[in-house]
C-alpha cells in the first residue's frame, strides 16, 4: 500500500489538478491514502490575517480573507464541471468565511491573538483544500473517501508546532482510516492539522504536512511514501534558481534526516523516524509526468560524498542580546541564522516572525531583507569543509556565518544584508569542484 503526499505550492494552474487526478487514478493501485496541503500562499495569508486582528486592523484582516476564500471558490469554477458541486462548495467557503470572520473580529475586539485562535484560523486553509481536491478525484472517477485530519490525528496541545501522539492517532486510524481502506476505498485527509484530546485544533508546524504523511504511512503498514513537489526530487540547490543543479538519486535514512534539520523544505525533521522504524521507503517526484528524475530515501540510500545548497530569502533583525533574550522568553521565533557578535543577536526570520517581534515592542538596530545561505555537506575530507565555509565567507554583503560539524556533516550558514539575490550559480559550481562524481548529474 502507498500513502501520496500532495504539496500545495504543487497545485498552482488547472493542469495541476488534472495531473493529481492522472497520477492517483492510473500510475497508483487503490487503496492509497492521499494527504494535501492548503493551496500555494494560503497559510500565510490566513496567518497574516490573524496578526492585522491582533493588531487591530480589523478591515484589513478580513479583507485579506475575503481573498483566499475568492481564490478557492474561483479555483472551484476553473477546475470542476458540475455546476451543483461548485455550489455546494460555494456554500461550504462561505461557511468557513463567517467563521473565520468571527475568529478575527473577536481577536481584534481583544486585541489578543492566542496559540489556540491562530490555530483555529491557519487550519482553514487546508479544509477547503480537503474538500476541492475530494471533489477534483471524484470527478475524474477516483473512489475517494475524505476523513478530515481533526478527526484522526491526535497530538499535545502546544498549539502551532503541536506533537503527534502516536498510540492515539494509531486508535483513530484503526478505527476510521483501516475499514475504509479494506474495502478497497482510497482515503483523502489533510496533513498539518490536528485535535487535542479534548478536541481542540492544532497545528503541527510549517511543512508538518510531510509529518502526517509519514506517520500513517507507519500506522497503516505501507511500502511506499511518494511526496508529488513542484521539483523532480532532490537536487544540489534548487534548479529553479541554479539551473546546474544535479540531481541526487538516493539518500539513506541518516542523510535525509540530516538534510531536514539543515532546513531542506521538502522534508521534515520528525518525518524520517517513523519511516526508518518500518523501512518504508520515500519517493520524491515532480506531478509532472514527463519529469523523469525522482530521489529515493531507503536502507539502501547512497553514502557517496555529497552537497546541498539551500537559499532563502528572509528578513535580518540586528538586536541587543538583552533585546532578544527578552523576545525569547515571550515566545519569539526566528527561522533562520542565530549569531552573535559582541553584545548584539543578528537572527534572520520571516515577515510574519518580524512582525511579530514588533508586536512585542522589541526594539531593532537594524533590520531588512536578507538572504540566508546554507550549505550542508557530506565529505571525508576536513578540508573540503573549511573550503566551503571559506567561500561562503566571500559572500558580498555578509552580516554573519556560523558552521556546525560532526564527524563527515557540516552545515554552514551565512546571512548576507542584501535583498539581491546572491551569485548562487558561481557558488555552486565552486563547491561542486569538491564532489566531482556528482559533476553532470
Amino acid at each position: 500500500m502507498t500513502v501520496i503526499k500532495v504539496g500545495g505550492s504543487t497545485l498552482r494552474t488547472p493542469i495541476d489538478f488534472e495531473r493529481l487526478a492522472q497520477r492517483i487514478g492510473t500510475d497508483h493501485a487503490s487503496p492509497m491514502v492521499v494527504v494535501v496541503s492548503a493551496l500555494p500562499q494560503v497559510t500565510r495569508q490566513l496567518e497574516q490575517a490573524a496578526l492585522l486582528a491582533e493588531n487591530g486592523q480589523q478591515e484589513q484582516a478580513q479583507s485579506l480573507i475575503a481573498t483566499v476564500v475568492t481564490h478557492h471558490r474561483n479555483v472551484a469554477r476553473q477546475v470542476l464541471h458540475d455546476r451543483h458541486v461548485i455550489e455546494a462548495l460555494e456554500m461550504l467557503f462561505d461557511e468557513l468565511y463567517q467563521q473565520l470572520l468571527r475568529l478575527v473580529r473577536g481577536t481584534a475586539l481583544t486585541r489578543e491573538l492566542t496559540p489556540r485562535t491562530r490555530d483555529r484560523i491557519t487550519s482553514c486553509g487546508e479544509r477547503m483544500a480537503l474538500h476541492l481536491i475530494h471533489h477534483v478525484l471524484v470527478e475524474e472517477g477516483v473512489e475517494v473517501t475524505s476523513v478530515p485530519a481533526t478527526g484522526v490525528i491526535v497530538t499535545d496541545a502546544t498549539y502551532g508546532n503541536a506533537e503527534p501522539l502516536y498510540e492515539q492517532t494509531a486508535e483513530r486510524v484503526q478505527q476510521r482510516i483501516l475499514p475504509i481502506l479494506q474495502r478497497g476505498c482510497s482515503v483523502l485527509t489533510e496533513g498539518f492539522v490536528g485535535t487535542t484530546r479534548d478536541g481542540d485544533v492544532t497545528t503541527m508546524g510549517k511543512e508538518s504536512s510531510n509529518l502526517t504523511a509519514a506517520l500513517l504511512a507507519r500506522v497503516i503498514g505501507a511500502e511506499n511514501l511518494v511526496l508529488y513537489t513542484p521539483v523532480a526530487g532532490i537536487y544540489t540547490a534548487d534548479p529553479l534558481l541554479v539551473p546546474t543543479a544535479r540531481p541526487i538519486a538516493c539518500l539513506s535514512y541518516q542523510h535525509a534526516e540530516h538534510l531536514a534539520h539543515a532546513g531542506l523544505k521538502l522534508l521534515y525533521p520528525t518525518m524520517i523516524a517513523p519511516l526508518r522504524e518500518q523501512s518504508i521507503q520515500l519517493r520524491i517526484a515532480a506531478l509532472d509526468p514527463s519529469e523523469s528524475h525522482a530521489t529515493c530515501i531507503g536502507n539502501d540510500g547512497e553514502e557517496v560524498e555529497m552537497f546541498v545548497l539551500l537559499a532563502e530569502r528572509l528578513c535580518g533583525v540586528e538586536l541587543t542580546r538583552s533585546s532578544y533574550r527578552s523576545a525569547l522568553e515571550r515566545g519569539w521565533h526566528a527561522s533562520g541564522i542565530i549569531a552573535e557578535h559582541g553584545m548584539r543577536v543578528i537572527a534572520a526570520a520571516t515577515a510574519v516572525e518580524l512582525a511579530a517581534l514588533e508586536h512585542l515592542g522589541i526594539a531593532a538596530y537594524q533590520r531588512g531583507e536578507c538572504w540566508q545561505i546554507r550549505v550542508w555537506a557530506y565529505a571525508s575530507r576536513p578540508a573540503v569543509h573549511r573550503r566551503i565555509a571559506a567561500t561562503l565567507s566571500q559572500l558580498p554583503s555578509l552580516a554573519a556565518l556560523t558552521a556546525a560539524h560532526s564527524d563527515d556533516i557540516s552545515t554552514t550558514t551565512a546571512l548576507t544584508w542584501s535583498a539581491a539575490l546572491p551569485p548562487l550559480v558561481a557558488l555552486h559550481e565552486q563547491i561542486a569542484e569538491d564532489f566531482p562524481h556528482l559533476q553532470g548529474g
